[in-house]
């Protein structure tokens, strides 16, 4: 065979390369210019050469497609002679073909014969390294998307499941909802696979393919989130999960709508509209002693229906203050910076009363209706911390047989009127209970005290009512 003529193909990218029977990159080493076909044999090894990115070969050895060379195509060199490596063949996944003067490739002596017969590929510009707060970036806001679907959807499955399956029954009720949290687990570890397939498929092309996706899966759960009946699938987990004493919140919650629902709205109204007036007094009031400055604002329209005045039992002023408790009087001493207190003065009869709910509200750790019980009653027959410690009574709805001739729905009233005044700042009107998806309405806005909105304060808050008095001017030192 004449001398050997070495032609290098230009570097291209290629992925795989199929041998005459379809197999890729399966070759042995045979004579010069008599390349055959033979499974899984694997040809000779590269051995090192003296210049820096050459290499030399013996005879026709074939070095296998993942070999030293560290490329994943296939090299392919026919010829006994040195023959350049190119370095950077190898870096970028190209293949050098040789091609010695002989009987040629499968009876073609002609190079075109050649290239013909090999599936090649352009070379694809090289992707440019992204940084690396972008990767975490997207992986963040996906993770974050995801997690905030999987939650809202979660809630919702099983405030359907704790409706339909509610009770007792093994059969009936506590093996089926034990299915649905089954199937929960089963279906988001389907999805989260199914999800990882897509988006290592999809990164290929749109890297942020997979956050934009995750973060449409988010809006369109917090969509549904906003709407009646996720509201009401909350409510039926809630009961779920709260049990006894979740029960009985609902069960108080539902006598505050039943009493806003049975009240004259346009006394109500009016009510609200004097109100006005001393609304600002109240915030200022409410923020100073931290408590509720809704709730605190039903309790003035309970005690006086903002009419201040004088009392037949004795109280006085817009809350009816009789006897605070001495601690109370100091604190709204100290908030207010005097030395005396005027029941008439309506800005220090709200700070004793904020003061005075305060501590009833710290009395009994919290709990709205007996703190609001607690200061309707007062100090008579000892408070009602006495009453309960006397009957082993827990909660309000425990201590109301109790109560006798007391006013037990005294907190009902002051939430009720608490109600109304949230309803009255947000829409502007007192919507009726009963008409049309109002009672849906009423309940997402929620009762002050059991769920608190965000209601922005009044203007001036603290100002328009500093000093002023009802047209009853006379003073009294009861407050000191």
């Amino acid at each position: 065979m004449g001398a050997s003529v070495r032609r290098t193909l230009p570097y291209v990218q290629l992925k795989r390369i199929q041998s005459p029977a379809g197999r890729p990159n399966e070759w042995k080493a045979g004579r010069p210019g008599e390349p055959q076909r033979h499974r899984g044999h694997r040809g000779g090894a590269w051995r090192a050469g003296a210049g820096r990115g050459r290499a030399f070969v013996d005879g026709s050895n074939v070095p296998a497609s993942r070999g030293e060379a560290g490329a994943e195509s296939l090299f392919w060199v026919l010829g006994a002679s040195e023959v350049p490596f190119p370095k950077a063949c190898a870096k970028h996944r190209t293949i050098a073909l040789f091609l010695a003067t002989g009987e040629g490739y499968d009876g073609r002596a002609d190079w075109d014969g050649l290239v013909a017969d090999i599936a090649v590929k352009k070379r694809r510009k090289r992707r440019r390294r992204q940084a690396v707060w972008q990767v975490w970036l997207r992986t963040g806001i996906e993770a974050a998307a995801l997690l905030v679907a999987g939650l809202i959807g979660v809630i919702a499955a099983l405030g359907f499941a704790a409706e339909h399956f509610a009770g007792a029954d093994l059969w009936e009720s506590l093996l089926p909802f034990a299915a649905t949290v089954l199937g929960l687990v089963l279906a988001a570890a389907l999805f989260l696979r199914l999800w990882r397939a897509w988006r290592r498929w999809i990164s290929r092309y749109l890297a942020w393919a997979p956050a934009a996706v995750a973060a449409l899966l988010m809006l369109g759960a917090a969509w549904c989130a906003g709407q009646p009946f996720f509201h009401t699938e909350v409510t039926r987990l809630r009961t779920l999960m709260g049990g006894s004493a979740e029960a009985e919140r609902q069960a108080i919650a539902h006598q505050v709508y039943a009493a806003y629902r049975r009240a004259d709205h346009a006394e109500l109204q009016r009510l609200l509209e004097r109100a006005r007036v001393y609304q600002a007094t109240v915030h200022e009031a409410a923020a100073a002693f931290g408590v509720d400055a809704e709730v605190l604002m039903g309790v003035g329209a309970a005690e006086s229906s903002f009419y201040p005045r004088d009392s037949a039992d004795g109280g006085r002023g817009l809350f009816q203050i009789t006897a605070p408790p001495a601690p109370a009087l100091n604190a709204a001493r100290r908030q207010l910076q005097v030395s005396t207190l005027d029941p008439l003065n309506q800005r220090h009869n709200a700070f004793v009363a904020a003061a005075t709910l305060q501590r009833y509200l710290e009395q009994m750790n919290g709990d709205l209706f007996l703190g609001l019980l607690a200061y309707n009653i007062g100090p008579r027959n000892g408070g009602l911390r006495s009453i309960m410690e006397q009957y082993g009574a827990r909660d309000f709805v425990t201590i109301q047989p109790y109560l006798q001739h007391l006013p037990r729905d005294y907190p009902i009233r002051v939430l009720a009127a608490a109600l109304a005044y949230r309803l009255w700042r947000a829409d502007g009107k007192l919507p009726r209970y009963e008409e049309g998806t109002n009672a849906t309405h009423i309940q997402r806005l929620g009762i002050p005290g059991f769920s608190p909105q965000s209601v922005p304060e009044p203007d001036g808050a603290g100002q328009a009512q500093a000093g002023r008095r009802p047209p009853n001017t006379a003073s009294s030192n009861a407050l000191k």
